[in-house]
């Protein structure tokens, strides 16, 4: 997330969220895959705080 926000100029990163879920059960129902999504926003101009893009990152 912070290269993608360091690729689009950005200067600070906020909001920023994490989901998981469980894509697969292993044996005797422990996890055996997990997905993990990031997400948040970054601002580009600081002189324009209206100026955000949302990112996310799988």
């Amino acid at each position: 997330m912070k290269e993608e926000a360091r690729g689009l100029d950005g200067h600070i990163i906020f909001n920023v969220k994490l989901e998981t879920s469980s894509i697969y059960k292993g044996r005797k129902n422990s996890v055996g895959a997990v997905e993990v999504m990031a997400y948040g926003t970054v601002l580009i101009n600081p002189d324009s705080p209206v100026t955000v893009y949302e990112i996310q990152q799988p």
